[in-house]
């Protein structure tokens, strides 16, 4: 495969509000930080917002779905190739984000990968070498007519924007994986927003999409989008590593109906938090105590 074109490097975009992910039962909140949101809002509680992702879920995911849960030996046992499946596909998005900050990944002097979540070290496997084939042929591809210049990484998008009513223009937040400026076929430069994949296509992934644009160019009104879409990175290939590279047109009201069912059938979801434990034990306070008393 031949080398990469390189561009020099350039300073990643990054959102104005620093923001913290939550996951609670299932759901994924985002908000700001404690130290931000106490010096810019301190008599104010903290607005949290539901990722797309969660949202999205609200989606049914068709009959395709069905026969593969029905045909599954138990629940369990889908729920648990269906972990499996995400935590190949949060490897494969780990590694494309390495390469694209200029890191050399090596699997030979670390044949493991470490699972932030859990401290886990795991194996990478065959099929997660070539889906990184396929991801550094695209990167190849995307380089024919110019070099490519990535403009934002993993970005948390958490905005917030009011109307002139001071109501939350955005209910919701979310990561766009890669914001990427490519030169097309007849050399204009053209802004593309890409989320990767390791699985199949489906039609929420272009209402995910259209949730990150709205974001992203309310945050940065002067990097507005020129396309979308999804590039699913292929394992399967024999000879040549593959992909699809499929474009989404945004659906903003669509996307604005989805979280209007999204937040009815949820009962209108607020973040609930478990309670603080103590984190200091000892006897002498209550010893104390017990000698002021007698």
């Amino acid at each position: 495969m031949a080398a990469t074109k390189k561009k020099e490097a350039v300073e990643l975009l990054q959102t104005p509000i620093p923001v913290e992910r939550h996951d609670l039962s299932g759901v994924r909140w985002y908000g700001a930080t404690d130290s931000y949101w106490d010096k810019h809002f301190p008599d104010t509680p903290k607005i949290y917002k539901r990722s797309s992702t969660t949202i999205e879920g609200v989606i049914d995911k068709g009959i395709g779905f069905y026969k593969w849960l029905g045909g599954s030996p138990s629940y369990d046992a889908a729920m648990e190739y269906g972990n499996y499946r995400a935590l190949i596909g949060t490897m494969v998005h780990d590694y494309c984000e390495r390469v694209l900050r200029g890191i050399e990944v090596d699997f030979l002097k670390e044949p493991k990968w470490l699972n932030q979540e859990t401290g886990e070290l795991i194996t990478v496997t065959r099929e997660v070498q070539k889906y990184m084939m396929s991801f550094m042929q695209f990167c190849e591809d995307i380089s024919q007519n110019g070099n490519f210049i990535t403009e934002a990484l993993e970005i948390c998008m958490y905005d917030l924007a009011t109307d002139n009513e001071g109501n939350q223009l955005h209910s919701w937040a979310g990561t766009a994986d890669w914001v990427v400026k490519i030169v097309n076929k007849k050399g204009i430069e053209e802004r593309w927003m890409i989320d990767f994949k390791t699985g199949k296509s489906y039609d929420a992934h272009q209402l995910q999409l259209t949730s990150y644009k709205v974001l992203f160019e309310s945050i940065f009104p002067d990097h507005q989008l020129d396309g979308l879409a999804c590039l699913y990175l292929k394992s399967g290939w024999r000879k040549k590593p593959n992909y699809t590279f499929k474009k989404y047109k945004p659906d903003i009201s669509t996307w604005n109906k989805v979280v209007a069912v999204s937040d009815w059938a949820n009962n209108y979801p607020v973040p609930s938090f478990p309670p603080e434990l103590p984190t200091t034990f000892s006897l002498k306070e209550a010893q104390e105590q017990q000698e002021e008393s007698a």
